[in-house]
């Protein structure tokens, strides 16, 4: 069925064919990735170039750029290789010669170049018109015998000279040097490999041709070697990659550690061996970098002492820093290491293919088969017509008398030869030869010097005839070949393969310096972090004390850089944020909202905070009650997690249902609860059962209709209470004047008729004499109150110390401090602890 839909002839008689665009698409688009897979990306599997590659040492060789000859302007053979063999921009052309020039991307370059090649920081290359070229030994290797018709030659782009369509290659270019290259739908990254290991295999592979991948790598053949050296590893990776064509191993540095100063204990890193392909000023840059935002406590100076001697970088460190934790974090955070896949695609019998290691060698030695027996067919052919010469010759020698004759009485050239052809029974070749042979060459030593050149040429024939007739003794040939190889090129190994691919663990708090920090965590999410060096300073004035007008501080106290900050929500989720993951901000900043660490719903306050840096206490429990009569007990043991950083369930609620008060308890106190409606309960803690995370809780109270729990405390006989109520007062009572209830009944009273007036609860919590009371004022200002400026009174007596007019929330500033200890303390900071705190450090 035909894709043209349609013929218009216009007026002009000119044809327009009309196709559909998917046809066109289709059509367009497989010729442009064909010719891009085939003519521009991907490495022939037997000579290891690309197109512009070959042409590039083809067109070198055509100028005799040999390696023993002087070098020319690289521009000169830029100029060449695009007006003859490759019709595209000179810098492309140039990058590629570069390329094969560069020792630290080349196992063994094929172009020697003068001047200023780039360098391994990524620098660029002089112009071409600065730097000079000619071909490296080992690229002579790959173009020997080229006039012997050891392989096809085929016209260039406009048919004006004729180009390779592969080279010889009598060297693994492919598996020593590697290649890399993007086409459409798919890609190489061939690594390079150590000389005498692939030398080694493709003899093995030789004389062992239904050998198996295991056997091969038994005799020696370990896995890729970079000529930027590093450490190898991913074993299972490179089997892979040798089995299936597809693999993945990383590459390490090669690092050491030593003793700056003895005296001082300090040490320095050594790196003298990156990665391949990795940019060493870019690798110096991004551990500098690492410093200088202090993401590792330790370095003290990142320097690159690399010189003429080799690649050397040196990382000092500070005194306490922790060179193997250092280290990791590098690793895993830096080029220091980097993970390289090995993709074995190659163009084979004219068409991309994913190949194995076996097939790899197996392509390889068939080329060099072919190329052998062409070389061997071409010299045997031109042997054999020597011979052929040499024996008319020899002929002619023993009666030269009579050829000179025959030659002399001959009109011409013609008949001299036709003369000689009768007279000595001589072929046209010889013939030709004879009156061609110039007269000094009719001396007797003339003579010999023939008759010895005859019994050469016999002998060479002979073991022509041996190699093309003989696979073994073709075989023979290409080991001898490959042996001498190995004397000539002394390859030890750069690269060191070490194992499977290394999980790197990183103690972050290994890698800290300690520091102080004080956090404030507010109602609405907002964390405020200050170093304590800092504010030891000097003691901050509240009045400039960065927050939101309608905010209200839950949290505030010291917290060290290596524990963990606990948040609980009124949604029933917990957080825990690495105290070093805090980011720091000044006295007057607001702070940074949790919702840059972790999404919170937007309604989800914040209820209570701790700073643990343990988890594993035996008794130690958090009590969670919620607004509409639930309480739970969960052991701190349970909200241990890897999952910093995200929100977890701590207590199902039903909807509409929130946390109003999380506290923490050593499993033997008083829970001491209020309604809005101005009723307290108080109960041991051992009345609560002690639940999983999931649980949604039991009973706290009994409430009446429209009532909810504002507030709950847990403490001893010895701590106060305090209840807000929504008219502006504030009253505490002591733990032991309130009355113990049954944690099902509605409790006893502490306002009398509060909706006469229309007056609620709107907080309760403990507040003894260290504590501040945070409260939010019906004009939405925030008021701080000292727990001392609030009397203690009787259950009975009124409502409280009226401190404004009307209070819309209220909570004690209280920061649980879990360290080391068996039992739950709150922590409050005072400005006079602030002035503590400066003193300290002018200690």
């Amino acid at each position: 069925m035909s894709h043209v839909t349609k013929d218009l002839t216009n007026h002009d008689d000119e044809q327009l064919l009309v196709y559909s665009i998917s046809y066109l698409l289709g059509n367009l688009f497989s010729r442009y990735s064909k010719y891009i897979i085939l003519d521009r990306a991907l490495p022939d599997v037997r000579d290891g170039l690309k197109p512009v590659q070959r042409r590039v040492l083809y067109a070198m060789h055509d100028l005799d750029l040999t390696f023993d000859k002087p070098y020319k302007k690289s521009a000169r053979v830029v100029g060449e290789v695009i007006g003859k063999y490759h019709p595209h921009g000179d810098a492309p052309v140039y990058g590629a010669v570069v390329r094969m020039a560069q020792p630290w991307k080349s196992y063994l370059p094929l172009v020697d170049m003068q001047g200023n090649k780039g360098s391994i920081d990524g620098d660029s290359p002089a112009a071409m018109r600065y730097t000079e070229l000619r071909l490296s030994a080992t690229a002579h290797l790959l173009l020997q015998d080229l006039k012997k018709d050891v392989v096809d030659f085929i016209p260039n782009f406009d048919s004006s000279e004729k180009e390779p369509v592969v080279l010889p290659s009598y060297f693994p270019n492919l598996l020593v040097n590697g290649a890399t290259g993007i086409a459409v739908g798919m890609a190489t990254n061939m690594p390079p490999h150590n000389l005498h290991e692939v030398l080694d295999a493709i003899i093995f592979r030789i004389n062992n041709p239904e050998s198996t991948l295991s056997e091969i790598m038994k005799n020696g053949f370990k896995g890729p070697d970079f000529p930027t050296g590093g450490i190898i590893q991913g074993i299972s990776g490179i089997k892979s990659a040798y089995r299936t064509g597809k693999g993945r191993i990383a590459i390490r540095s090669k690092t050491t550690v030593e003793i700056k100063e003895k005296a001082k204990k300090e040490q320095r890193i050594i790196i003298d061996e990156i990665p391949f392909e990795v940019l060493k000023h870019d690798l110096v840059k991004k551990i500098d970098d690492v410093r200088v935002l202090n993401k590792i406590h330790g370095i003290k100076e990142v320097r690159d002492e690399t010189d003429r001697e080799g690649l050397r970088i040196v990382i000092d460190l500070t005194s306490d820093g922790n060179a193997d934790e250092i280290l990791n974090y590098l690793f895993k955070n830096t080029n220091l290491q980097v993970y390289y896949n090995l993709n074995l695609v190659a163009i084979a019998n004219h068409k991309p293919q994913v190949l194995s290691l076996v097939k790899l060698l197996d392509f390889y030695i068939g080329h060099q088969v072919e190329v052998i027996t062409r070389k061997s067919k071409y010299e045997l052919k031109q042997l054999t017509q020597r011979l052929e010469i040499i024996e008319g010759l020899v002929i002619a020698l023993k009666d030269i008398d009579q050829v000179v004759k025959l030659i002399r009485h001959s009109k011409n050239k013609s008949e001299a030869q036709a003369n000689l052809v009768a007279k000595f029974d001589l072929t046209n070749r010889q013939s030709e030869a004879i009156v061609s042979l110039r007269l000094y060459r009719l001396s007797a030593a003339d003579v010999d010097a023939l008759v010895s050149e005859k019994e050469a040429i016999k002998k060479e024939i002979i073991k022509l005839k041996k190699i093309l007739h003989d696979r073994k003794t073709l075989n023979q040939n290409l080991i001898e070949h490959f042996t001498k190889l190995k004397a000539i090129y002394p390859a030890k190994r750069k690269s060191v393969i070490s194992g499977e691919i290394a999980e790197i663990v990183i103690d972050e708090k290994a890698t800290l310096k300690h520091s102080e920090l004080f956090v404030t965590v507010s109602y609405d999410g907002w964390i405020k972090t200050i170093n304590r060096k800092i504010l030891a300073q000097g003691t901050e004035d509240y009045k400039e004390f960065g927050r939101k007008p309608t905010d209200i501080i839950v949290s505030q106290g010291m917290i060290n850089n290596l524990d963990n900050l606990l948040l609980l929500t009124s949604k029933g989720n917990y957080i825990i944020i690495p105290g070093h993951k805090l980011e720091e901000n000044k006295w007057k900043d607001v702070g940074t909202h949790i919702n840059t660490i972790v999404k919170l719903e937007s309604s989800e306050k914040v209820i209570a905070s701790a700073v643990v840096n343990n988890f594993e206490h035996d008794d130690i429990y958090v009590v969670l009650v919620t607004q509409l009569g639930l309480i739970k007990r969960v052991s701190l043991k349970e909200l241990a997690t890897t999952r910093f950083n995200r929100t977890i369930r701590c207590m199902s609620l039903a909807l509409g249902d929130k946390l109003v008060s999380a506290s923490f308890t050593n499993g033997k106190e008083w829970i001491v609860l209020s309604t809005k409606d101005g009723f307290t309960l108080k109960y041991l803690e051992s009345n609560v059962n002690i639940l999983g995370l999931g649980a949604k809780g039991i009973k706290s109270s009994k409430l009446g209709f429209e009532d909810k729990v504002v507030g709950a405390a847990t403490g001893n006989s010895s701590d106060i209470y305090a209840v807000v109520t929504s008219a502006g007062h504030v009253k505490r009572i002591n733990f032991s004047s309130l009355e113990q209830t049954v944690r099902t009944t509605k409790g006893q009273r502490l306002l009398k008729q509060p909706k006469k007036k229309g007056v609620t609860l709107v907080a309760s919590f403990k507040a003894n004499d260290n504590d501040r009371v945070n409260l939010l004022t019906g004009k939405e200002k925030w008021h701080l109150l000292e727990a001392t400026k609030i009397p203690v009174s009787r259950t009975s007596e009124g409502a409280g110390k009226a401190v404004a007019e009307s209070i819309i929330s209220a909570d004690k500033i209280c920061l649980w401090d879990l360290r080391n200890k068996n039992q739950a303390d709150s922590a409050t900071l005072s400005l006079d602890q602030t002035q503590e705190y400066q003193n300290d450090e002018q200690k």
